[in-house]
């Protein structure tokens, strides 16, 4: 069997996917009958043994229900930090397995811990770090959240205690080098993977660009990453410096912080140099399998997240092109077809995900890619220098700054353009088949060409069905967070927000809201800290739109009829 990763790693997601879906108790019994034939079987048995024991697995370990859990104002709990801590402005965040709680329900459930803190990067929380936690607990969409009161930390048993505090010191240094803002935070991004200082305004650029992708480190970054280390490494013995790059490779995502793009990306780099220095047969797709099924093990709610389904489609993609096609690189020419081919195929698998999860699609990002790898090459690899020098050699930080600048020029320009389209809302079904046959297209033994252009009408006829057109002159939504006027011949949108949210764009993007403006309470100070097309104060009229407050209760008069809440009570009240 060419692929034996791939049977495994289709029915382990299958079956997470159908636990998501009916939480039927199942006996464990079957599972181990089914290890004992799978021992014996053979041939297509064995394949089909194979096939029912991964599902079976996949529904054992994905955890759904949280039935006997409570929302509480004072838990109680121990707990030991499972992954890599993320700063966001005032706030860590992470994930903590419970050991012990005043809510016995809680022990051995996995939480998602928020603390605030007014300087949260002097904060010793690692991963490994036993914490005694109090706080307030809330569960949200099948998973729980405690927000942190009183808190205790203890590295005594950590075992990378020295290497989170070297990061730590490694960060110190350099901030203190650099001192442009927005330079650090996104240097901070690329080269330690924290992206939480990073300000709107940036970030709004880059995703505009559609460059937002070259933030979040993933398997582009891994790969420039070994280049880089087997150019500093070359004069080396071959075992010596195929074993050294692996082993600064394998403690890559430690320092970047376990993101699940960088666990696979790492994990194939690392099978990739031991297979050279083992000088083994590599077949990637199946590097590619393997390291989709182990992270499924581990995590398996990744299969539902847009980081893991991005990652993996756009890797899977970009090996099927590989596989059929060869592409040379002799010369910058070269350099940028390549560069544009590959970035044409990784947009293709992605554009339905995105288009799904985001409601958005920025095309211009084929272009903007390869363009903006020219500064960012050297960029990382003065940045590799500068961590194996603790960033202590001015001219190296300079020179890297140079690079930095010019990532940020080309991002500023392509942003400029606003060539991005929202207001998608493809349906789940459509999404996956649409997926299926882009990988069955590139599958065929067709020439590169002819696979773009049946892959681009495809995604062209997919966005077309998807794109959420409106019959109606307007469309009201309301919910727990915010309550939204949306006018859709104009694609204007007017946002009334319950309770401070930023991280309304999602929603926004869904609706295609083109302009966005904010209804704000004149009487209370505007907190947010998102950007708006425009702020209409409460009860004023703006144009032929009104959101009139009586009580606690708010009303929208659109065109000089009350539109919303569609009952008496405006009337009543008046």
């Amino acid at each position: 069997m060419k692929y034996p990763f791939f049977v495994p790693f289709i029915f382990i997601s299958l079956g997470i996917i159908f636990k998501n879906l009916l939480s039927i108790e199942i006996p464990l019994i079957i599972l181990l009958i089914l290890a004992l034939i799978l021992i014996i079987a053979k041939n297509e048995m064995a394949i089909i043994i194979l096939s029912l024991f991964s599902f079976f697995i996949g529904y054992y370990l994905y955890e759904k229900d949280f039935l006997n859990i409570q929302n509480k104002k004072n838990a109680i709990l121990q707990c030991n930090v499972i992954d890599i801590p993320a700063i966001y402005k005032k706030q860590v965040k992470f994930n903590c397995k419970v050991k012990d709680s005043n809510d016995k329900n809680l022990v051995n459930k996995t939480l998602k811990v928020i603390i605030f803190s007014k300087n949260p990067e002097k904060l010793d929380i690692f991963l490994f770090s036993e914490l005694d936690l109090k706080g307030r607990l809330k569960l949200y969409k099948n998973s729980i959240y405690l927000y942190v009161k009183n808190y205790r930390i203890n590295n005594q048993k950590n075992p990378f205690i020295y290497l989170f505090k070297l990061k730590k010191k490694l960060k110190e240094n350099f901030r203190e080098k650099v001192k442009d803002k927005i330079l650090y935070s996104v240097g901070e991004a690329l080269i330690f993977g924290d992206r939480g200082n990073i300000d709107n305004d940036t970030r709004r650029i880059f995703i505009n660009s559609g460059l937002i992708h070259l933030l979040a480190i993933s398997g582009l970054h891994v790969g420039m990453l070994i280049t880089i280390l087997l150019l500093i490494f070359y004069p080396l013995k071959r075992e010596i410096k195929y074993s050294l790059v692996a082993s600064l490779v394998a403690v890559f995502p430690l320092i970047t912080g376990l993101k699940i793009p960088v666990i696979r990306a790492s994990l194939m780099g690392v099978l990739f140099l031991i297979g050279k220095l083992k000088n083994f047969k590599i077949n990637s797709l199946n590097i590619l399998f393997f390291v989709g099924t182990v992270i499924l093990i581990l995590s398996p709610k990744s299969i539902f997240t847009p980081s893991f389904q991005l990652s993996f489609m756009a890797v899977l993609g970009i090996l099927l092109f590989v596989e059929k096609h060869k592409l040379e690189v002799k010369n910058i020419y070269q350099f940028f077809y390549a560069g544009i081919i590959i970035s044409i195929v990784a947009t293709l698998f992605t554009t339905p995900i995105l288009a799904y999860h985001f409601g958005k699609f920025s095309p211009v990002s084929i272009i903007a890619t390869p363009i903006a790898l020219i500064p960012l090459y050297p960029y990382i690899l003065l940045a590799v220098i500068n961590l194996l020098t603790g960033f202590q050699i001015d001219f190296f930080i300079k020179l890297m700054n140079k690079f930095g600048e010019v990532f940020l020029g080309i991002t500023a320009i392509f942003g400029d353009l606003n060539i991005f389209y929202l207001g998608y809302k493809p349906l789940l079904i459509f999404t996956v088949l649409t997926l299926i046959f882009l990988v069955a297209i590139f599958l065929t033994d067709a020439g590169i060409f002819p696979k773009i252009l049946i892959s681009t009408i495809l995604l062209i006829v997919f966005l077309y069905i998807s794109k959420s057109e409106e019959l109606s002159e307007f469309k009201v939504i309301d919910n727990k967070k915010f309550l939204l006027l949306k006018l859709n011949k104009d694609r204007e949108c007017f946002l009334y927000l319950k309770r401070k949210n930023n991280f309304i764009n999602l929603p926004l993007n869904k609706e295609g809201c083109e302009k966005i403006y904010l209804i704000i309470n004149p009487r209370k100070k505007l907190k947010s800290s998102l950007r708006f097309d425009g702020y209409i104060p409460l009860n004023s009229k703006f144009r032929n739109i009104q959101f009139i407050k009586v009580g606690k209760d708010i009303f929208i008069k659109f065109n000089d009829d009350f539109i919303y809440p569609l009952n008496k009570r405006f009337k009543e009240t008046n």
